[in-house]
């Protein structure tokens, strides 16, 4: 139970700057961890959403658009511009970056309007820094079902 009431705490903590600490029974501890407050890493009139960490915390993959339609995008988490991964008339969204870092799972309208989860190599190209075109992209899911919110094995291997 003393469990609980800690990671509560800490989530109280970290989700509101400590200003509700009072409301939970905790007993004193020492604690050398340090919370970092968010940056913002995107700005404009753009709607940016459902974003994911890579697993060296190098770069995001986020939703945006910024285009007319809503498409992935990465970005550094250091700064600078974002580059636009996926080049489609139809919504792309919901993208999860593999744990190895190599491959973006996300969901796509552009072969049935349920969305189907396809996968797309990650990293910077020099096409794909000039080029109007995507990386190889394969689709994972059937046209059956509608998908959403994929997700990795930790191995990398399978949604």
């Amino acid at each position: 139970m003393k469990t609980k009431w800690t990671i509560l705490t800490l989530l109280a903590a970290g989700c509101t700057g400590g200003k509700y600490l009072s409301d939970f029974e905790t007993e004193p501890t020492k604690s050398d961890a340090t919370l970092f407050p968010p940056e913002q890493l995107t700005a404009g009139n753009d709607s940016s959403f459902a974003p994911d960490l890579s697993p060296n915390g190098a770069f995001v993959v986020y939703t945006s658009d910024r285009k007319g339609n809503k498409d992935i995008w990465e970005k550094p988490t250091r700064g600078g511009f974002g580059r636009q991964v996926t080049l489609h008339a139809a919504d792309d969204f919901s993208a999860v970056i593999s744990p190895d870092g190599d491959k973006i799972a996300f969901v796509s309208r552009r072969e049935d309007a349920a969305g189907d989860v396809h996968v797309i190599d990650l990293g910077f190209t020099f096409k794909g820094l000039i080029g109007k075109t995507e990386g190889k992209l394969s689709a994972v899911s059937s046209k059956e079902t509608e998908d959403s919110n994929p997700s990795w094995y930790p191995d990398s291997k399978k949604l």
